[in-house]
């Protein structure tokens, strides 16, 4: 549940509270209205939608679906890394080897939400900001509003086109990097938005959280098939997903035959990554996280580190979400005490290997002094 209550954050707080409270809803409901139920292979309902070919993007992306899934925290583009912790109103930039740490914006503190769905493109970033979704060029100048859209999520920036949905009124748009051609292209409310090729795969929460997909122009769209889902990512072909258990499985885009990859649960959310899916598992209150590789071919996983967050043992670690970029997982970590109340929170990163763990930035010591050291 962890993964659940903080990676499907909305703009409203009261929004956010309807949205958990329908999750739970549908957890409890079991497999009613369609889901597979024990059997994990069984056959997928269809809806007649026809196979679409595993169409990769000629155009370059500014953050991976997986990524923007987890609220998209991180991007890397050229040698730098740009970041924001969750819920904060800076961006961050940093250099790959983690030198050059650096404030690139500091937003309203006003907003009722921090920076979200961060895309690098060339010299721009995208990402929202309360109700405004925002460009800004890599070196933190030239700060425009693209729209303003009270609960834009799931920001997918392809080649000159930003495709997102709407918590607040329902619906997928699509709208130039500059703003114009603002068009919408589904009614209906969506998350997990993947955009690959011709098509937009994602989950239809008013139709109780089946797998839809609809055509880049809107022309074609329609349920994938009848399972509920918590979270979906495409994938070379294939459509991963997590459902009311918090396993994973795996189903062909054209709705065939479904498989469960493996029994571990998935609390916090998974991301594929060249070929792995990556998630990670609490191991207890004052004990480490599991970070773990999941080859989805032989369904086979490996723990490759375990992930010590904070150093004082009488606090307990809860990660929210975390990102994959250029070699390195990135994780979002709060600290609690006793009451179960933040006393900390902080990014932390180790390679895709399992190698290298380190902190990134500590929000209660290194955000004040790095927007110092930019003034």
């Amino acid at each position: 549940m962890i993964k659940i209550f903080n990676d499907k954050r909305i703009v409203s707080s009261v929004v956010f509270i309807v949205v958990f409270a329908l999750m739970a809803l549908v957890m409890m409901s079991g497999c009613n209205g369609g889901a597979m139920g024990d059997d994990a292979t069984a056959e997928a309902e269809t809806d007649g939608i026809e196979e679409t070919a595993a169409e990769q993007p000629h155009e370059p992306r500014g953050n991976t679906p997986g990524n923007i899934n987890q609220d998209g925290f991180v991007a890397a583009s050229d040698g730098w890394v740009y970041f924001t912790i969750p819920d904060e109103k800076i961006l961050f930039k940093m250099r790959s080897d983690g030198t050059e740490k650096q404030v690139l914006v500091d937003e309203d503190a006003e907003m009722l939400t921090g920076i979200q769905y961060i895309n690098v493109i060339g010299d721009w970033i995208y990402y929202t900001a309360g109700s405004d979704i925002v460009k800004v060029r890599t070196d933190g100048s030239e700060r425009t509003v693209i729209e303003t859209l009270a609960g834009a999520m799931y920001l997918n920036v392809v080649g000159d086109w930003i495709y997102y949905s709407a918590a607040l009124g329902g619906g997928i748009y699509e709208i130039r990097v500059d703003g114009e051609e603002k068009t919408k292209l589904h009614d209906d409310s969506a998350f997990d938005i993947n955009v690959f090729g011709d098509w937009i795969y994602f989950i239809n929460t008013d139709d109780d959280w089946r797998p839809y997909k609809v055509n880049l122009d809107g022309s074609d769209s329609g349920r994938l098939f009848g399972t509920e889902v918590l979270e979906l990512q495409y994938y070379e072909g294939m459509l991963y997903y997590t459902t009311h258990d918090l396993t994973i499985s795996k189903v062909s885009i054209d709705g065939g035959r479904s498989s469960e990859l493996d029994e571990h649960l998935v609390p916090s959310g998974f991301i594929i990554d060249e070929g792995w899916i990556y998630y990670l598992n609490s191991t207890g209150r004052n004990k480490p996280y599991n970070l773990l590789r999941l080859d989805p071919d032989s369904g086979e996983a490996e723990t490759i580190q375990e992930v010590e967050m904070f150093d004082e043992s009488e606090r307990g670690t809860i990660i929210s979400n975390f990102n994959i970029t250029d070699g390195w997982v990135y994780i979002y970590a709060k600290s609690l005490d006793e009451d179960y109340e933040s006393v900390d929170e902080a990014i932390f990163r180790v390679r895709t290997d399992g190698s290298g763990l380190e902190k990134v930035i500590d929000a209660e010591t290194e955000i004040e002094s790095a927007a110092h050291a930019e003034e």
